[in-house]
């Protein structure tokens, strides 16, 4: 006797084709998104390719969430395509946690501040436009979303049927304008060129001339079924063709990460002398540096951490460093012709092993105007990519506040000269304001050459952030 059939649900045969087409253009979009990252942007670090990645699919996603309905009720076309509404608002939800976990983690982990509460106390500046927190945005963005998936969590559990679907769909528009609003305040005001701003501006044009469409349209437009069917293969063709484009658009228009390296995945050990001026550093004997790179090796710690305390210790079982030849174990940062390194959280992370004392060499300190941005010396030199401007400023904050030396960097004739920054009343690590970090600012101070580094001795009131 044959056997018959298994009956096939319409609803899921519909919604299989374009959930199928959904999932593919996310392919497309994110694979050729990372392939033109690490082919153009060579110094790209994982981190920050698997944070941009996500934000790149959530942002596509969200507009397509907050799209289809409106264009659903312009064009009967898009019918079939509306049953993946719900399957991309499940994919923002994820995308959009990955980067921004990842993201707070990144930026605002491994300091002496919890990663939650740094990313509120870090920046303070809400009554600035340029130098808005736009993290916090972003934070808001993200728990409003959550707040939607749980509620569509509980109704799936409890097997109930939504009465305030329309409701919910209204959060998500607001998170579509908080969005808005996170990329504008934050990357857009470090990657300035017109595309970014042409695509932000046009893609809510978009959205919001589809809402005035489909609000004063009496009845959605339609087309023969044999037209129909010609637009959507067409359609599909021209966007997943345009995909590609479009990523490379991102990465291409993107300012050119800098060329700097962290060893991260390789300890090796080193011998020179110690010095604690103007910021501890190692002077490292020939044959434990690169030549193109200047032998005085600023110290730091892991993760956003000083040294302060590994120094403190050492001095308890060696006496004195200053000037003594030692031999430490670390890993290595580099770029720009400087060089730094992260001490090992070993014991013996430091070892004295000469005696002998070696002079401290300084220059007269001369008065000078200087013009520049503070950065995190740590990130700039490979630890983050990219790590200045309004994207990096948070991150910078918490670093030199946890005991990483802030530099200023001043870019003269196409080349970078950096000054560590010398409070003239306490260390500059625990006194530099938090509002002149990684913007452009101008400094009145005391300049003078120590151990291999340019310094700037200043007053809080030297500082003036610049237009």
């Amino acid at each position: 006797m044959p056997q018959k059939k298994a009956a096939v649900n319409p609803e899921k045969a519909i919604s299989f084709f374009p959930t199928s087409l959904l999932l593919l253009g996310l392919l497309i979009l994110g694979g050729s998104f990372v392939y033109f990252q690490s082919s153009l942007q060579a110094f790209t670090p994982p981190e920050t390719l698997f944070i941009r990645s996500c934000s790149l699919l959530a942002i596509s996603l969200l507009h397509w969430v907050v799209l289809l309905d409106p264009l659903t009720k312009i064009f009967s076309v898009f019918k079939s395509l509306h049953p993946t509404r719900k399957f991309a608002e499940a994919l923002l939800l994820i995308f959009a946690s990955l980067h921004g976990l990842s993201s707070l983690f990144h930026f605002h982990g491994g300091g002496n501040t919890p990663a939650l509460l740094s990313l509120f106390l870090s920046n303070t500046q809400y009554g600035s436009v340029t130098q808005f927190p736009f993290q916090v945005l972003g934070f808001l963005g993200l728990f409003l979303l959550w707040t939607v998936g749980g509620i569509r969590l509980y109704a799936f559990v409890k097997k109930q049927n939504l009465s305030a679907e329309k409701y919910l769909h209204r959060i998500i528009q607001v998170v579509y304008g908080i969005i808005l609003l996170h990329i504008a305040l934050g990357v857009l005001q470090y990657d300035t060129h017109p595309f970014y701003w042409t695509g932000l501006i046009g893609g809510a044009a978009l959205v919001g001339a589809s809402y005035l469409m489909a609000y004063f349209l009496p009845k959605p437009i339609t087309f023969l079924p044999a037209l129909e069917q010609w637009i959507i293969r067409l359609g599909i063709v021209g966007v997943f063709i345009g995909l590609p484009f479009m990523s490379y658009g991102i990465v291409y228009w993107q300012k050119p990460f800098t060329a700097h390296v962290y060893e991260k995945e390789y300890e090796r050990t080193f011998e020179g002398f110690y010095f604690d001026y103007p910021e501890p550093l190692i002077q490292l004997d020939f044959g434990y540096y690169d030549p193109s790179l200047d032998p005085e090796a600023l110290l730091v710690g892991p993760e956003k951490h000083g040294i302060q305390n590994t120094i403190q210790a050492t001095k308890s079982k060696w006496g004195f460093l200053n000037g003594r030849k030692v031999r430490i174990k670390g890993k290595l940062l580099y770029g720009d012709r400087k060089q730094m390194i992260e001490l090992s959280a070993a014991e013996n992370a430091i070892e004295v092993i000469l005696n002998s004392s070696y002079p401290v060499t300084q220059t007269r300190p001369k008065t000078k105007v200087l013009q520049g941005e503070i950065i995190s010396s740590k990130c700039w030199f490979g630890f983050m990519n990219p790590a200045e401007g309004k994207a990096h400023k948070s991150c910078a904050i918490r670093c030199i506040e946890s005991g990483i030396p802030p530099l200023l960097r001043i870019q003269k004739d196409g080349r970078n000269n950096y000054y560590i920054l010398q409070n003239k009343q306490d260390n500059p690590s625990a006194s530099l304001r938090a509002d002149v970090v990684a913007v452009p600012v101008e400094i009145t101070g005391e300049t003078f050459y120590q151990n291999g580094w340019n310094v700037l001795r200043y007053q809080q009131d030297d500082i003036r952030i610049l237009n």
